[in-house]
């Protein structure tokens, strides 16, 4: 289906999300961080990416470019 980044830092919620994503035809790439997710993102090519940014201050968002 496509490949997906979720960036999750509380475990069991990221693996529940992964399995889902798995189950559905996904290739499903994992961070447990912000700063792991956006290493990744800037590496990699996904289609989505399922994420909570709500610890970044309006600054950090700002520096984010896909």
């Amino acid at each position: 289906m496509g490949r997906v980044l979720v960036v999750e830092e509380e475990e069991s919620i990221r693996n529940f999300i992964s399995l889902v994503l798995i189950k559905m035809g996904c290739e499903v790439t994992v961070a447990g961080n912000g700063d792991e997710g956006l290493s990744l993102f800037r590496k990699g090519s996904f289609d989505l990416v399922l994420t909570d940014l709500t610890r970044l201050n309006p600054y950090e968002r700002e520096d984010i470019d896909p």
